[in-house]
């Protein structure tokens, strides 16, 4: 059946996405590159792809294959975590963008901008503004599993509210947040 291939493609992707980020995250933050401030950035990356994958591999086959499970607590939390996850990898690249234009050109505040502790207030900040952007979409049941994409994720509302809302509060902040980087 099409959910059989859709799976064994997924837990493909998955597996080996698991498994280069669980090394990515283990290299940055357990051996001698963690002292270098920059790997943070990476370390959080690999650590937020690797919860998607960590995701598709583990519990998306459970949900896909127990269909009594597509309208549980459990599949809305999943989308959830999936959506957050990857706003903050979108809202993060910029972040990695003028970290390498400000080493480029303006060493002088490199330093001072990019401390440890600086660094992990970028990483905060970002988590942050995932969540808020994301916690609406909990809020309002608009997540769970997806009967036309086969997982549990966001379902698209066809609502003029919905619309707004994500024209406004989700795609609105992150080119914001994109462009002011990209621009600082």
């Amino acid at each position: 059946s099409v959910a059989v291939v859709a799976l064994v493609v997924l837990e493909s992707f998955a597996i080996v996405g698991a498994f280069i980020n669980a090394v990515a995250v283990l290299l940055t933050f357990g051996t001698d590159l963690r002292k270098q401030n920059v790997n943070i950035f990476f370390g959080n990356m690999a650590f937020a792809d690797f919860v998607n994958a960590f995701i598709f591999l583990i519990f998306q086959p459970y949900v896909i294959l127990n269909s009594n499970y597509w309208e549980s607590e459990a599949c809305k939390w999943l989308g959830f975590i999936q959506f957050l996850v990857s706003i903050e990898t979108v809202t993060f690249i910029p972040y990695l963008a003028v970290n390498r234009y400000i080493r480029l050109f303006h060493h002088n505040l490199y330093n001072r901008l990019y401390s440890k502790r600086g660094i992990i207030l970028m990483v905060t900040a970002s988590w942050v503004m995932a969540t808020f952007v994301v916690a609406p979409y909990k809020i309002g049941n608009l997540t769970g599993f997806d009967v036309e994409n086969i997982h549990c994720c966001v379902r698209y509302a066809r609502d003029i509210f919905w619309d707004a809302y994500y024209l406004s509060f989700t795609f609105a902040p992150i080119v914001f947040a994109d462009s002011v980087a990209l621009l600082a």
